[in-house]
């Protein structure tokens, strides 16, 4: 019995170890193949959940039921030609799958296909890589190397502050990897506002404010340590700076995203607020997850918002008028089982808190959303 044991032990053991920390992969297209690669990302949440989105209640709480949403879903092509010597065309064109059975949280039911990144580039082995079109700004991939659920796809935390993809007229530079390090740089054109332009964001003067914008990005790896930090200047709205990371030992990773934004207020918010200022915003979340075996992980995030930026307050009808000045607090774990073909499927529990600021900084007026289900994902590439 003692020797079953130890073997159990050394083949956990072992499998542990093959649990290694990989550079992380900006491009989504591979390096090597000259062909079309059909993309297909399915990630089908099941959830139980008492939350905004679900309605409130006679006594102002929030109606509970259950929910499906497809929104991360995607499906596209992407490849890549050879075009000379070290210069290969490549292209990405990704449509998303956004279905839900109830509103979003934000109050807005966007269903059907939608756009997402739609690029055509040069890619080379000294030079770097250049694409422009649809894309995705440098603050995402900071998240995605730093705490996998920061402020996750659901409830309250999904719109805290500067979460969401950027998508439009997008110029994006990545040099190659230098010594462990790679640089970006991207320019946004102009992008009409919320409301189909009739709405935008404003100067602290009131006066609306030129939606050209720019980032630049510098990524870190060596060995299970990987490192990002982003700039924004005018990236939906906002500047400020974006920190993430991830380091990967003994079966173990552990992951940080923490970001200061000064947040541009909308013409329609002005009144709101009372003023045009500029609004100080800054999240940090901390995850950890292990690795039973390849299959096998669990994983538990915290995640902390100040200041925290979220639109659909008077929507919902929750009981304080004002767009900032709400604090959150986001609870997550999930255990995770992983098949072939990168598909996984994952029962797990959110909670967030959240309330606003007093004169002396304390949360208060605290409300909560809860949710418990499965999210399946199936990654085909």
């Amino acid at each position: 019995m003692f020797k079953k044991s130890i073997l159990a032990v050394s083949l956990a053991l072992g499998a542990v170890a093959t649990v290694q920390a990989v550079p992380f992969h900006f491009f989504g297209v591979s390096p090597t193949a000259e062909k079309v690669n059909f993309r297909a990302y399915l990630s089908v949440h099941g959830l139980y959940e008492e939350s905004a989105r679900m309605g409130k209640t006679a006594d102002g709480g929030y109606e509970s039921g259950f929910n499906v949403d497809t929104e991360a879903s995607m499906l596209g092509v992407n490849g890549r030609v050879q075009a000379a010597d070290d210069f290969d065309f490549i292209y990405n064109v990704d449509y998303g799958l956004d279905f839900h059975t109830h509103d979003s949280t934000m109050g807005v039911n966007k269903s059907g296909i939608v756009h997402r990144n739609q690029w055509l580039g040069l890619d080379s082995k000294q030079y770097g890589q250049l694409r422009m079109g649809r894309d995705d700004a440098f603050h995402f991939y900071v998240n995605t190397i730093g705490a996998e659920r920061f402020f996750s796809t659901y409830g309250a935390g999904k719109f805290i502050h500067k979460n969401n993809r950027y998508h439009g007229n997008v110029a994006t530079y990545f040099t190659p990897m230098m010594s462990g390090f790679k640089l970006g740089a991207q320019y946004f054109g102009a992008k009409d506002n919320h409301g189909g332009g009739q709405d935008y964001y404003v100067n602290e003067e009131g006066s609306k404010v030129d939606q050209n914008g720019a980032a630049a990005l510098v990524y870190y790896n060596y060995g299970g340590i990987n490192l990002a930090a982003s700039y924004d200047y005018r990236v939906e709205g906002s500047d400020g700076v974006r920190v993430g990371g991830n380091y990967t030992a003994n079966g173990a990773r552990i992951g940080f995203t923490w970001s200061q934004f000064d947040q541009r207020v909308l013409k329609s918010e002005v009144a709101t607020l009372g003023t045009s200022e500029l609004q100080d915003l800054d999240t940090w979340a901390a995850s950890v997850e292990y690795f039973f075996t390849p299959e096998w992980r669990v994983y538990a995030q915290y995640g902390h918002a100040n200041n925290g930026y979220w639109t659909s307050l008077p929507a919902h009808g929750i009981k304080r008028p004002e767009l900032f000045g709400v604090e959150v607090d986001q609870y997550n774990l999930a255990l995770e089982r992983k098949f072939s073909n990168r598909t996984a499927i994952s029962p797990e529990i959110t909670y967030y808190q959240f309330g606003d600021r007093n004169g002396y900084g304390m949360a208060t007026n605290l409300d909560d959303e809860l949710f418990i289900g499965v999210r399946l994902n199936l990654i085909l590439m």
